[in-house]
């Protein structure tokens, strides 16, 4: 089921020029850029507050992002420490940036079937048990989105 964030106009510095009268976004159009997008970045910090970014395949699904990625890497080891992350959609002109916390779980049989079709759909890989065993699941606090040069600059947030 999905939940409908609150939006609000994104506060943004008056020297960047953005349309004060531009209409906001709507999230059905976020979310559709979110689902669409081939790669990802994800942004994690470590212990001493050094941060990574690191390109990421993955689904969005009923505003959740499933994605995976083996326990040895320095991003996975960040996350084991502190669950916050942001990520974003690989387009520089139309962004989408989310800032939540990614816990990994195994998943149940639907879920997991549901995700496997999506990500063979996607990228043509994708298995059952890969997504039953664990995944990486980035649930959503706030999301920012804009287009071009700060047109429709939208700010939402999802209650908790």
């Amino acid at each position: 089921m999905s939940v409908e964030p609150t939006r609000a106009r994104l506060k943004l510095p008056a020297a960047y020029g953005a349309p004060s009268d531009s209409p906001l976004l709507d999230w059905s159009a976020v979310v559709e850029r979110l689902q669409e997008a081939e790669r990802y970045w994800l942004s994690t910090a470590d212990h001493n507050s050094v941060p990574i970014s690191r390109p990421l395949d993955g689904v969005w699904l009923n505003e959740s992002f499933y994605f995976g990625g083996d326990p040895a890497t320095r991003w996975r080891h960040n996350l084991a420490e502190n669950p916050r992350a942001c990520l974003s959609v690989d387009d520089t002109t139309n962004p989408v940036i989310v800032e939540g916390s990614v816990f990994v779980t195994p998943l149940d049989a639907e879920l997991a079937s549901t995700l496997a079709a999506a990500t063979q759909a996607k990228y043509g890989w994708g298995s059952l048990d890969q997504f039953k065993n664990e995944t990486c699941v980035f649930s959503s606090r706030r999301c920012i989105a804009w287009v071009g040069l700060f047109r429709h600059a939208t700010s939402f947030r999802f209650t908790e």
